[in-house]
């Protein structure tokens, strides 16, 4: 099991590809599937072993995080998953050596048997919601860009599973 210290962003990216891949519903939002599929060590932040994730650097001061988001029935189990990539400045820098490009993304997760479609939000298309099964992933890109805009790159995902 890898301790996440710095990984590229290739790294990091096909980890959380093949995590989102081994995803057939909610009983694998889970720190065992996170585990096994990325083999990065997953924390558990809670004595109800509900807050659990994953932080690590990806270059400079970019970092990652993968991490459960809290259930919307108070006491159930998360059926959720964040990951995201900020700039440990939060100067909004452009996120160069840590960009997962939204189009590889997007192509790896219809690969994967993923329909995408866009979703509009008040800006325009502000992300694009992909969907198999029980599964269902939303992609956001940095800026105020178009996510299919090229060069456009990811800044955050929600995986989420029903069942």
């Amino acid at each position: 099991m890898t301790t996440a210290q710095t990984l590229t962003a290739d790294d990091i990216g096909r980890r959380v590809l093949a995590l989102i891949d081994s995803i057939r519903g909610a009983q694998d939002i889970a720190p065992a599937t996170i585990e096994k599929a990325t083999g990065l060590k997953v924390d558990i932040w809670s004595d109800d072993q509900s807050k659990y994730g994953v932080n690590g650097r990806i270059d400079g001061d970019w970092h990652f995080g993968l991490r459960s988001m809290p259930a919307q029935t108070p006491g159930a189990r998360p059926n959720a998953l964040l990951f995201a990539i900020s700039d440990g400045n939060d100067d909004g820098a452009d996120p160069g050596p840590a960009c997962l490009k939204f189009a590889d993304y997007s192509r790896a997760l219809s690969e994967a048997g993923f329909a995408g479609k866009p979703v509009s939000g008040y800006r325009g298309v502000d992300s694009w919601r992909f969907t198999r099964g029980e599964v269902a992933v939303t992609a956001y890109v940095f800026g105020e860009g178009d996510p299919q805009a090229p060069g456009a790159c990811v800044s955050q995902l929600i995986i989420s599973a029903q069942g």
